[in-house]
Order: C-alpha cells, then structure tokens, then sequence
C-alpha cells in the first residue's frame, strides 16, 4: 500500500514541503491582493477627504473675506464719525485751554489770534483743517485762503442747501452735531462734525469724504489679504471688472483677460465651483458687489496625486518585505520540516512529538502576525489622533484670534486717551506753559491708563490658565469675569445682555474650565446675532439654585440652534 512504512518516511519529507510551498502561494496571493485592494481603497478615500477638506477650506476663506469686507464697510461712516470728533475735540480742549489761560491777561483780539494760530497747525493728510466760524456765518479761519474772513449765509452746496447755516443751526440747538453734505457738484459725499466753542459766538468744524475713506479702506483690506499666508497648494485672489487686483504667489495659474471674462459671465449671483482642467485646479468665487469686487479661493489637484504616489511607494516597499519574509519564513520552516522528519522516521512517537512541535511553532507565528497586526492598528489609531490634534489646535488658534480682537477692544480707547496725555503735555510745552503740576497730572493719568490696559492682560492670562486645584467660589463672580471678557466685543455689535443672578451659594468647581465654557456660549450666541442680523439683538444669562443644583441659562433671540447641529452640540 502507498502508506506504509518504507513510504512513510518520503511522505513526511515531502508532504510538509509540498504543503509549505502550496500555503506559501496562497497566503502571498492573499496577502499582496489584500494589501493591493487596501492601497487603492486609502488612495480613493485620501482624495475624497483631500478634496473635501480643500472645498470647506476655500469656502470658509471666502466667506470669511466677505463678511471683513462687509463689516468695514458697514463701518466707514461710523469711522469716520468717530475721527472727526477725536479731531475737532482736540482742537476744541487746545482752544479751550488757550482761552482758560489768557482770559484774564490778554485782550479779546490776542486770545483769538493764539487760537486760530493754534487751530491753524492741526491738519491731517495735508488737507483735512480744523476750521472756525462764527454764528453770522463769517468764516474766521478756512483752509482755502481766499476764503477766509468772507461772510457764507448765502453759500448753498451741491444739493441747494445753506450748508453754513444749518452748521449754525446744529450748534446753536445741540452744542455738536454731524452734517453730510456735497459741497461742489461731482465731488463725493462729505460727513462734517461742528462744535460749539462757548466763546466768540464761534464753533469748530471739520470733514473728510466718504470716498476717500472707501479708497483707503480697500488699499488696506488688500495689502491685509496678502499678508495672510497660504498653504503651497492654494491660491487666493481679487478682482474687479478693470482686471485682476490680487493675486497670491502660490499659484501658476495665469488669470487672464479672458479667463476673468469667463468667470463674471458663469457668475449668476451666487457663490459657484469651478474647474480648470488644463491647470488641474478647482476655486470657489463669490461676489463682493458694495467694491465691485469677485473673491476666490481655490488649491491644486497636483498636490494630493504627488502625495498619493509617495504613499503608493511606501506600500510597495512594504508588501515587498511582508512577502519576502513570508517566503524565507516558508522555506525555513519546510527546510527544517524535513530534517525533522528523516530523523524521526523511524519512531513513530517521535514523529507525534515533532508534529507537536509544529503545531507550537504554527502558533507562535500566528502570534507573531497578531502582534504585528496591532502594531499596525496602533499606528493608524495615532495617526488618527494627529489629525484630531491638529484640528483641536486649529480651534486654539481660533479662540486665540478672538481673545485678540477682545484686547484690541479693550486696549483701542485707553491708547487714544494716552495720545491725548502726550498731546497735551507737546502742547503745553511748545507754548512754554508746562508747569511740574500740570506735568504730574498728565503722569498721573497716563499711569492710571497703563494700570487698566495691564489690569486687562492680567485678566485674559488668568482666563488662558488652566486650573489645577478645584475651588469654592460664588457663580455670579465667575460669571461676571466671564462677560466682562467679551463685553467690549457685544457693545461694538450693539448686543445687549442682561443678567439675573440669584445664587449665593459657594460651589466648589474648576474656576477656569466654568469661564471658558460660559464666555464660548455667549460668544457664540453673539456670532449667530451678527451673523442673521438680528433686530435688537440680545443675550440673558440667568442663575438660580434648588435644594441640591446650581443652574446656569444662556438664551438670546438669535433664533435656535439648527436641528442638524444638536447631536454635535457637545462636540
């Protein structure tokens, strides 16, 4: 019979290397195919996540540069407002200042003659003066020369309206006041702000056009659009219908003449993708109309196919090594399968223990391929959390940008009133009447500045420490420093909030972790206000105690959370 014992021994030296060889082919085809069709799979699924974190990205930098655009906009004539009266102010306490000192030592003739020579060296931009006239109209002190001492009563603008007189009017009933005029025809329009003096029957006034402002604004929100920096792959640019106004240096895409045409020819009103295939790119477009301006933002398709070959590289070189070790591992194992089997062929006991061997020596494998299976795992779950990390700290660098804009709200009034400490003291200087008094008043005051501006820093670096310890503090204090954060940011918005706190209870919780948590809910209550320009907008924050809880309620009138948000809400 074939199984017998002078056959018993080839059969156990070839059927171990027959059945190795034949498990090793198998196993390798498996093996190199699954890897294959797993290569492929992360390939596509690298494309798709590439292409859809490119799009959210050039669309989130699209909308974002629109909604700059529309907010500084929005604000020109509120700046310009709030210039003028920083401006005529100014000349209003240097008047003031002239006339407290002399009034009692120099004739009437003298004291107006210090002023319109003070008021005379105030100008702005080489062309914007503070100018003087008095309530029958005459003009005392005009930055045109020619015009100065004439009488205005009849002066009508390009609208056929007695400009002068209405000035008048304003400061007579109001002590202050702005008027938006044309004084020639073709010229912009011009926002003026008057003050009463209180002396002489005269007021102050000065203007700057609209127009002017809008050109300076859209200078600065260009050269600010190109000092933000872009990934490689993308590409940012501005354009209007005289041709291109900006274009980032990260792309090789040529924009012309003809190219733009195409663009404002497909645009139907809303934001649109577009392709061009001979430059292997894609960009999101959207139109600004108050500058006339299109915005788009876009990336290169190149960039994911170099990373996608590079990664293509990786897994060869690793299937090669799993199959070369499958290989060698193979015909050790047969090579070794065979010696055992000539030495024991002729115990049968022996050849029942060196099976048992083998069986051993097969699990330890398998172990071996489990570890590394886990290994594996391990890795892909780190890279995972890489990616979530840096996500994570993306939104640092977001809220970190807000806290900014929270400082710079905090910070923007005290560095005015400390340019008007130093202007003052250049003032009193240069007409010999700085006294050590009025010179430590000045210090005094801008001491007091310097100590509110640090005393705010100090508050956001607590804000940004994170607590170690818990501790026993009341609610309402918690919530105070919270709001006394973003304060200046709702005020600027014109949001209202309104508090109600009833509890007087210690609680004993991680005082930092409670401010960041209240100050991301009020912020982000007060982005969808500004975000659906709500109608008197408002936020309610609400505290109040039972027998065993504490209950903190944000509510504003922004009209809800979306439905598809709820179940990321705590995200």
């Amino acid at each position: 019979m074939f199984f017998n014992e002078k056959s018993l021994p080839k059969l156990i030296i070839i059927t171990p290397i027959v059945t190795v060889a034949i498990l090793t082919f198998f196993i390798s085809y498996y093996y190199i195919n699954k890897i294959t069709f797993f290569m492929q799979e992360e390939s596509t699924q690298l494309i798709k996540e590439y292409v859809k974190s490119e799009n959210a990205q050039s669309e989130a930098w699209v909308n974002k540069l629109i909604l700059l655009f529309d907010y500084t906009n929005t604000r020109i004539d509120e700046n310009l407002k709030v210039a003028l009266n920083k401006r005529v102010d100014l000349a209003h306490k240097s008047a003031t200042h002239i006339y407290e000192k002399y009034k009692n030592t120099k004739s009437k003739k003298d004291i107006k003659e210090r002023i319109k020579d003070s008021l005379s060296q105030m100008q702005y931009n080489d062309k914007n003066y503070v100018w003087i006239t008095d309530y029958s109209a005459n003009n005392i002190l005009a930055a045109n020369k020619k015009m100065q001492g004439i009488n205005l009563s009849t002066f009508q603008d390009a609208d056929d309206r007695n400009i002068i007189l209405e000035e008048i009017q304003k400061v007579r009933r109001h002590q202050e006041g702005y008027i938006s005029t044309r004084f020639r025809e073709g010229e912009s329009k011009q926002i003026l702000f008057v003050k009463d003096f209180g002396h002489y029957q005269w007021f102050f006034g000065m203007g700057l056009h609209v127009e002017y402002a809008l050109d300076v604004l859209k200078s600065k929100l260009l050269n600010m659009v190109s000092s933000i920096p872009t990934k490689d792959n993308n590409f940012v640019a501005i354009f209007d219908t005289n041709g291109t106004l900006y274009m980032s240096a990260s792309t090789n895409t040529s924009f012309n003449d003809d190219l733009l045409h195409s663009i404002k020819e497909q645009f139907k009103g809303e934001a649109l993708w577009l392709s061009l295939d001979k430059d292997d790119v894609s960009f999101y477009v959207d139109y600004y109309e108050p500058f006339g301006w299109y915005v788009l933002h876009g990336y290169s398709k190149d960039f994911v196919a170099s990373g996608i070959t590079k990664r293509q590289k990786h897994f060869d070189r690793e299937v090669k090594k799993e199959v070369d070790y499958i290989t060698y591992t193979s015909f050790a194992i047969g090579f070794i399968a065979a010696m055992l089997s000539l030495f024991f062929s002729k115990r049968i006991v022996a050849i029942f223990r060196e099976y048992k061997q083998r069986v051993q020596s097969k699990e330890n494998d398998l172990k071996e391929l489990n570890e590394s299976l886990e290994r594996r795992v391990s890795e892909e779950v780190k890279a995972h959390r890489e990616k979530e990390n840096m996500m994570i700290q993306q939104a640092k660098m977001a809220a970190m940008g807000d806290m900014i804009s929270m400082i710079a709200h905090q910070w923007r009034q005290p560095l005015n009133q400390m340019s008007y400490v130093f202007m003052n003291i250049e003032g009193a200087y240069e007409y010999d009447e700085l006294t050590q008094k009025y010179l430590d008043d000045k210090l005094k005051e801008g001491t007091q500045l310097l100590e509110f501006m640090s005393h705010t820093i100090n508050d956001f670096r607590d804000f940004f420490r994170p607590d170690k310890e818990r501790e026993k503090v009341y609610i309402n204090e918690v919530l105070d420093s919270a709001i006394s954060l973003i304060q200046k940011s709702l005020d600027v918005h014109n949001i209202t909030l309104e508090k109600s706190f009833t509890c007087k209870t210690p609680i004993l919780i991680y005082r930092n972790e409670l401010v960041q948590v209240i100050l991301n809910l009020i912020k982000n209550a007060k982005d969808v206000l500004v975000e659906r320009a709500v109608e008197s907008p408002i936020i309610v924050v609400e505290l109040r105690e039972s027998s065993n809880e504490v209950v903190i309620d944000i509510s504003d009138n922004g009209g809800g959370v979306d439905s598809e948000l709820v179940e990321k809400i705590f995200d």
